[in-house]
């Protein structure tokens, strides 16, 4: 339990038919040096036994069954919104196909309680088969057909990273936050269905409310991406556009928005020659779809996805 003069910290993990892996991440969690509140999984109707092997595995872990897969934001805002009911100062939000290491809650806490001007803090994400190379550092919104660049992407960490890298936004899979900036701004925008971008908009949110989004590098966890939703499968490559398309609409002024539709044009192109002579043909299908109807604001395609 956390002492009087901790702050206490709950941690969020979602979860969808990953069962393996989220006995990992659990695991991390609870060797975690920062004594945790609460540990939280909601579980998006998963048919792979999750929820079973929690209750065997890890008998003190608050579960919350979701009847069906409600995807990113809506899953992760149920489990945030039990949280903040708590007496807890910081929610930590982290994807199940993530480990972190046992100083990576009490590095960001500490970081947060020295800067009160920070109000999301993400840590320095790896790749899980190669532990030294970056996956993430923090997003910057440079509006193409990506939307964001990546900090550090695919480096090599040879300490060159800032240890405390203001950036736009931190992903939501690794992300300690300040339960009052849920209370100010809001949750996740369940606008950007199944996945893609909802933490885009967070940051935007939360910066246009005055304050801070830093990455900070003392604060480590290791990724296997693309482990539940696919490298480029139709599924993902829709949903990330037609979310795309809606934050740009929501956000963009028209130089923002012509520079996308020019970038998303090419990008797509690009793709389709690329990504259909390495047999993801359908990823462009995907993509080329979501950039429709996002132009079109339907919702009804991406939600029917999420339930296959």
């Amino acid at each position: 339990m956390t002492s009087a003069s901790q702050p206490k910290v709950s941690v969020v993990i979602l979860n969808w038919n990953a069962k393996d892996i989220l006995r990992e991440c659990i695991k991390s969690v609870k060797e975690s040096f920062y004594p945790i509140h609460e540990v939280i999984v909601v579980d998006n109707a998963s048919n792979d036994g999750s929820v079973a092997m929690i209750e065997r595995d890890f008998g003190d872990v608050v579960i919350i069954e979701n009847a069906a897969n409600f995807g990113a934001p809506k899953g992760r805002n149920i489990g945030i919104n039990r949280a903040i009911r708590e007496d807890v100062k910081y929610v930590y939000t982290l994807d199940n196909d993530l480990i972190i290491e046992p100083r990576t809650i009490s590095e960001l806490v500490t970081l947060m309680e020295n800067r009160p001007e920070v109000a999301c803090a993400g840590s320095l994400i790896y790749y899980h088969d190669k532990p030294g190379v970056v996956f993430s550092a923090g997003q910057y919104i440079n509006w193409t057909q990506n939307l964001v660049t990546t900090r550090g992407a695919g480096e090599t960490d040879k300490g060159q990273l800032a240890e405390c890298g203001e950036v736009d936004y931190v992903g939501t899979g690794a992300m300690l936050t300040r339960k009052n900036v849920f209370m100010q701004i809001g949750l996740l925008d369940v606008g950007f269905i199944g996945y893609g971008y909802e933490d885009t908009d967070f940051g935007l949110r939360v910066k246009r409310a005055g304050h801070k989004i830093v990455c900070y590098t003392r604060s480590k966890v290791w990724h296997r991406p693309f482990t539940g939703i696919g490298k480029y499968s139709f599924k993902k490559k829709y949903l990330e556009a037609r979310n795309a398309v809606r934050f740009v609409r929501m956000y963009g002024n028209r130089r923002n928005k012509l520079k996308f539709m020019f970038f998303a044009i090419a990008g797509l192109f690009y793709a389709a020659v690329r990504e259909g002579a390495r047999g993801n043909i359908m990823g462009v299908f995907g993509k080329a779809k979501g950039l429709y109807d996002g132009v079109r604001g339907r919702e009804d395609f991406a939600e029917s996805l999420l339930k296959n």
